[in-house]
């Protein structure tokens, strides 16, 4: 290797260091982009590097600085194959599914959220006979906190038809998510899977600032009868959206069907002292915590 004092000193920009063309570089330009390689010539003008069996040249002032190391540039395809065969071990180990199964997944997640009513139903069914030979729940709980907003529902509508029992834990991670159309369908699926161990998230969506989640929550109130939840229904019971109106009023004629067909807040609060829960289970709406902070959304590009 040549002595680098014999070469003498070449210089390009100020406070460039200097390189033997013997050495491996990582070449870092302005761009952000990285070149990695040996560096063979180098002007005031123009940076040539070797990479492999090539050779590329770079402007001098769109190099931003250059590092010796033994990085050459030339793959070494038996250790990208064995690097790649470890990652698909650790996934399959993380995952459940081999590469193949999540490749499908991400396929039929597509068509889930397509706006053609027969292509959401045949993805539903295709995920469905998956199901039968590949632990999903597995894997759409590693995977649910990275996935778009848009996929949410339908996946946790999925994990519902799939595993009611094991879906619920997924349910109640995405009960406070950013996302409203997952909170709420979180809300709804609360109900649906008859899981009265998660009547505080009923509780908190009842004051969520978004409607929708607000509706669904009053909605699975009265599939779940949590009449402990009735102070909070008449609380929120004269929002300014119509659903969670209704919603609310169907949930107290279920939870309390001997009050008849109430129908202002007045009435219902009335009702709501005459006829005491007892045992210290209501809720208080002023002592609840929303979901989410007042005014988080997440907007989905």
């Amino acid at each position: 290797m040549p002595d680098m004092r014999s070469m003498g000193k070449l210089f390009f920009a100020a406070g460039l260091c200097l390189y033997a063309a013997a050495h491996a570089d990582t070449i870092y330009l302005t761009s952000g982009v990285c070149i990695e390689g040996k560096v063979s010539s180098q002007t005031d003008k123009a940076v040539k590097i070797n990479i492999g069996n090539r050779t590329v040249a770079v402007q001098a002032s769109e190099v931003a600085r250059i590092e010796q190391n033994e990085l050459t540039g030339v793959i070494d395809r038996d250790k990208v194959r064995a690097e790649a065969e470890a990652r698909e071990a650790q996934l399959l180990s993380e995952t459940g599914l081999n590469g193949q199964q999540r490749a499908q997944v991400t396929a039929l997640l597509a068509e889930l959220i397509s706006s053609d009513s027969a292509v959401r139903s045949r993805a539903t069914e295709k995920f469905m006979q998956l199901a039968q030979e590949a632990d999903l729940i597995r894997y759409f709980e590693w995977c649910s906190a990275a996935l778009l907003p848009r996929y949410v529902p339908g996946v946790l509508e999925l994990a519902a038809q799939i595993d009611p029992t094991r879906a619920k834990n997924l349910v109640r991670r995405h009960a406070t998510d950013p996302d409203a159309a997952s909170r709420a369908k979180a809300m709804e699926l609360i109900g649906r899977l008859g899981d009265k161990s998660s009547t505080d998230l009923l509780a908190r969506g009842l004051i969520d600032h978004q409607p929708e989640v607000q509706a669904a929550a009053a909605n699975s109130t009265a599939v779940l009868g949590a009449v402990e939840l009735a102070p909070v229904l008449i609380a929120v019971f004269d929002a300014p959206d119509l659903r969670v109106c209704n919603a609310c009023t169907g949930a107290l004629r279920t939870i309390w069907p001997a009050a008849g067909e109430l129908q202002k807040k007045a009435d219902w609060a009335a009702y709501s002292q005459a006829h005491p829960l007892g045992g210290g289970i209501a809720y208080d709406p002023a002592h609840l915590e929303p979901l989410v902070p007042a005014g988080v959304e997440f907007r989905d590009e």
